[in-house]
């Protein structure tokens, strides 16, 4: 390469002068401030140039490349130095337009380090999700349901509970069940039939946590909180009849002379009745054992009962006031007691059974030959109160807590209708109206049971669908009757009274309608509770006429507020005006 040239060469080269020695006749120019209106004439000129596209090149000097070295391309370091001004086309378009050439595309011989990509390792992007799918599994691990027992780590736990809403807490529990065979708690037959028979694929949620902790802790409570409608009745029937598998079949003589091996205790003899069916469900298809499964409620007669007690007992179903009887008359031992199930305590206690609640287990205490801390008893609820949390303390054994569903989860999916309706006819036509886009079974509650024949009769005309009433003046048997009927799909629609229907577990109640309102608010609440279980969405519709109490409708508008999961209620703009709530703004406030 050629020596560089000296800097007088080039000053004067770039000035018009062979030498860097005449410099100093034409000295440069002092830099100087420009006024504002100088400025502007400067802009403005340079602007015009621009627009009109007239780029005024400099003259080329005249210059001697005598004594100016060569490269080795034959071109002068002064050559070499200068550029060919770039003409670059202004579009007046838009005021922010950048214009370049492709000369000044820096990208342009652009070589990368890498060549790797992103769409090279996912190969499409159709199959992208399936690629991070994989790369996920494979820092992560597959998921829980793909795993076998033994590669189960306490992740796989955590999101199984949290795939269910399960919350469990206590000393030494027990992982929840992912199905009915896997960790041999079940006898095979009897998980048989449960798949085939019943037809339960995969344990529910409250079965999944209850089940194992039931069996496999023989002398741990059990404190379950779990909706009505989870599927509790199973979570303690199949861990009962796991733990009988566990001793000798019992004779006659002997069932008699011992008592029953477990007590169950429901708040109604609706429910009672329920658990006893489906705790036979089971023992009529297990032949392999001949377990006898006995209930005492009300509505049935002492010879009948101890007809009943005659052959002994298993497993025995009572609610607190007739078992008391039963006790008091000597009908039958509790001695070997050795598991005490009570069903919807919460409910026992609001119905006022909480001091025969009480004298029962004090009853075992005393009689049995069990020691208490080896009798394990097992308490559902659907609230947690003061008296439950007082029950606990007393009679639990370091109870193991199951919780089901977060508190959102556990309210009922219902939507709430509440319409102006001041005359039967309006009443009447609404309900056949309602009734055109439901499915069955749908419920009818009233206050007064002469209307539930008459209107039995009026929707059995208009509807051509099949009604069943249930109210205080049918007998037990009728009541039953009625009962089957709806739940085998043999009738559509059921008219009920509050007081006959409390208890009632009738399985995907899609609609309930209160033909009257009830004079109880807490009645209400429980009425429209028939729908809207197991995670099934329900309509509840409530007719409100011209001589309501007040102080119910303005409960029952409050309630229509505030309790609102699905956001769809209907409150009646009719009714506000009626009983003077407050002002409304449409014809049905949407809440």
């Amino acid at each position: 390469m050629a020596r560089p040239v000296d800097v007088s060469q080039l000053l004067g080269t770039l000035k018009g002068h062979k030498s860097g020695n005449n410099i100093g006749k034409k000295p440069l120019k002092k830099a100087k401030f420009l006024s504002k209106s100088e400025r502007e004439a400067l802009l403005q000129s340079e602007n015009t140039n621009v627009n009109n596209k007239k780029f005024v090149e400099e003259d080329k000097p005249s210059t001697s490349n005598e004594n100016v070295p060569q490269d080795d391309a034959g071109r002068t370091s002064t050559e070499s130095l200068k550029q060919e001004p770039s003409v670059r086309h202004s579009s007046t378009k838009s005021k922010f337009n950048f214009d370049w050439q492709n000369s000044d595309d820096t990208l342009t011989d652009y070589k990368p380090l890498t060549t790797l990509r992103v769409n090279d390792l996912l190969k499409a992007k159709s199959i992208a999700d399936d690629g991070l799918n994989k790369i996920e599994e494979s820092y992560l691990g597959k998921h829980w349901t793909q795993k076998k027992i033994g590669e189960m780590t306490e992740r796989d736990w955590r999101i199984l509970r949290e795939d269910f809403q399960i919350s469990i807490r206590g000393d030494s529990i027990k992982q929840p069940l992912r199905n009915w065979n896997e960790l041999n708690l079940i006898p095979n037959d009897l998980s048989n039939i449960i798949i085939k028979d019943l037809r339960m694929e995969n344990p529910t949620p409250i079965q999944r946590a209850t089940i194992p902790n039931f069996i496999s802790n023989n002398n741990r409570s059990v404190l379950g909180v779990a909706s009505t409608g989870s599927g509790k009745t199973f979570a303690f029937i199949i861990p009962i009849l796991t733990k009988l598998n566990q001793i000798p079949d019992r004779p006659r003589s002997i069932r008699v002379l011992e008592g029953p091996k477990a007590l169950i205790l429901a708040p109604t003899r609706e429910l009672a009745q329920q658990i006893e069916t489906e705790a036979k469900r089971i023992t009529n298809i297990w032949d392999k054992h001949d377990y006898k499964v006995v209930s005492i409620v009300g509505g049935h007669s002492v010879e009948e009962i101890s007809y009943e007690l005659s052959d002994g007992c298993d497993i025995l179903v009572a609610t607190p006031g007739r078992l008391i009887d039963c006790l008091e008359n000597h009908m039958l031992t509790m001695g070997s007691v050795s598991t005490v199930v009570l069903d919807e305590a919460d409910k026992m206690i609001d119905l006022g059974f909480e001091e025969q609640l009480t004298t029962i287990l004090n009853i075992l205490e005393m009689d049995s030959t069990i020691k208490k801390e080896k009798r394990q008893i097992v308490m559902f609820t659907a609230t947690m109160t003061s008296p439950i949390e007082k029950i606990a303390r007393q009679y639990l054994n370091k109870p193991i807590n199951i919780s089901i569903g977060s508190s959102e989860n556990t309210i009922p999916k219902i939507q709430q209708k509440v319409i102006y309706a001041p005359s039967d006819d309006m009443k009447f036509n609404k309900v056949v109206e309602q009734l055109r886009d439901s499915l069955p079974p749908v419920i009818i509650f009233i206050n007064h049971k002469r209307i539930a024949d008459i209107l039995a009769e009026k929707l059995k005309k208009e509807t051509r669908c099949n009604v069943v009433t249930l109210h205080g003046s049918k007998s037990q048997e009728q009541r039953e009757k009625s009962l089957s009927a709806l739940k085998n799909n043999n009738a559509q629609i059921m008219i009920a009274t509050s007081i006959a229907a409390r208890g009632l577990d009738i399985p995907n109640v899609s609609l309930v309608i209160n033909y009257e309102m009830p004079k109880n608010f807490e009645d209400y609440v429980h009425r429209i509770g028939r729908t809207g279980r197991a995670g099934n969405i329900g309509t509840a519709i409530t007719f409100i006429g011209e001589y309501e109490d007040i102080t119910i409708v303005e409960k029952l508008q409050k309630y229509v507020e505030t309790e609102n999961p699905l956001r769809n209620n209907e409150f009646d703009r009719k009714i506000e005006r009626l009983y003077k709530i407050h002002e409304a703004k449409s014809e049905y406030i949407i809440f």
